[in-house]
């Protein structure tokens, strides 16, 4: 599902106008980035949690050239981690 579906299910789901739909699950996004710039971790009760966290600087391997290795810079990545309530509705 793009984003596209899911406004579009949002708006048939709740009868407003997609228009609508857009606004708030923009709205509902940018929040979610924005905690996750303050290091803060969104959680979604019975969804999930999005986590901010450190990468290290690494060597890597250039795909491209696998014989050569390249310096990987540190980065910061957010991590998912789905509660127990989407684990069972995906194992039924």
């Amino acid at each position: 599902m793009n984003k596209g579906q899911l406004l579009e299910k949002v708006s048939q789901e709740n009868n407003i106008s997609k228009k609508l739909a857009s606004k708030v699950v923009t709205n509902v996004f940018d929040l979610i980035v924005e905690a996750l710039k303050r290091w803060e971790a969104v959680s979604l009760f019975g969804f999930g949690r999005f986590t901010p966290s450190k990468r290290k600087a690494r060597i890597g391997v250039d795909p491209r050239n696998p014989s050569k290795k390249i310096k990987i810079p540190p980065r910061v990545v957010t991590t998912f981690r789905a509660w127990s309530v989407i684990k069972k509705a995906l194992n039924k």
